[in-house]
This record gives C-alpha cells, sequence and structure tokens, in this order.
C-alpha cells in the first residue's frame, strides 16, 4: 500500500483521499473534496482533470496548456481551506488559500471558489475573489500577525 500523504492536507494516504478521484473511481461528493482533488492534481500535473472538473465560465477560460506549465513550474508548498460551509442545493463555496513558490519567489493564492452540482457531479465554476501575492522568502510573519495573503485572518 502506498502511504504517501495526500498533498490536499487531509493526514490521509493519496490513495485513500484524492486519488480516487483523480483517478476518476469516483467523483468527488462535496466541493470541498473536489478543491482538494484539484489541488492535489495541480501538485501532480493532471491537468486533463482540472479540465474535466472545470464547468460554465471555469471551462470557458481554462487553457490546458497555461495550467500546465503553472502545474509543473510551481513548488508546491501548501493548502489551507478556511470555509467550507455544507452546500445548499446545487451550489456551493470553498475559501481557501494555497502557498507555492515559482523561481524562488513564494507566492499566496487566495480564492472563494464557486462549484456546481450537474448531473450528480461538483464541477468548479469560477471564483467570487482571487488574489495573488508574492511574498518575500526572507519575510517572517509573526503568528498574530495578519495573514500576508490577505484573507483577512491571523497568519
Amino acid at each position: 500500500m502506498n502511504d504517501e500523504l495526500c498533498p490536499c492536507g487531509s493526514n490521509l494516504s493519496y490513495p485513500s483521499c484524492c486519488e480516487r478521484y483523480i483517478s476518476r473511481k469516483e467523483t468527488a461528493p462535496t466541493p470541498e473534496a473536489l478543491m482538494r482533488s484539484r489541488y492535489t492534481a495541480y501538485t501532480k500535473s493532471e491537468i486533463a482533470y482540472i479540465e474535466a472538473t472545470s464547468g460554465e465560465g471555469a471551462l470557458r477560460d481554462f487553457s490546458f496548456k497555461d495550467s500546465q506549465q503553472w502545474s509543473e513550474q510551481a513548488e508546491w508548498i501548501g493548502l489551507e481551506v478556511l470555509q467550507a460551509p455544507i452546500a445548499e442545493g446545487d451550489v456551493g463555496f470553498v475559501e481557501f488559500k494555497v502557498e507555492y513558490a515559482i523561481s524562488a519567489v513564494k507566492k499566496c493564492l487566495y480564492e472563494y471558489s464557486e462549484f456546481k452540482r450537474i448531473e450528480g457531479a461538483w464541477y468548479y465554476v469560477g471564483s467570487k475573489k482571487i488574489r495573488t501575492i508574492d511574498q518575500k522568502q526572507q519575510q517572517k510573519t509573526g503568528r498574530n500577525e495578519p495573514c500576508p495573503c490577505g484573507s483577512g485572518r491571523k497568519y
């Protein structure tokens, strides 16, 4: 059995967490599960999964080539789910931040993503708020200071 921890930060093994969605053995049961599996897909350059789980405006704006390039260039540091309320009906939202680095420049992506359930499966359809901040590697943020990602929460 593969004991590799899932990159999504669930503390579960990859096979028992996001791999089952990325391999299409199962569909993600919630917007949060889909968002976590999409993050994991980026860390593993599984861009076909990113495309397959995009819908509406997100699919119209999707570039396989650009996504592949970003996925391969980034050093993925971590995902933190800030809020994932239970979806009401066929619409759900997940607020999260992702830390990664490109060319040794640490970045923080903050997003409030929208998901829709279409014919029983969840799809990422867009974001209500998105912000990427470059962080200086040598800059230290104290634990009680505001997070540099712009979420308004403590670091």
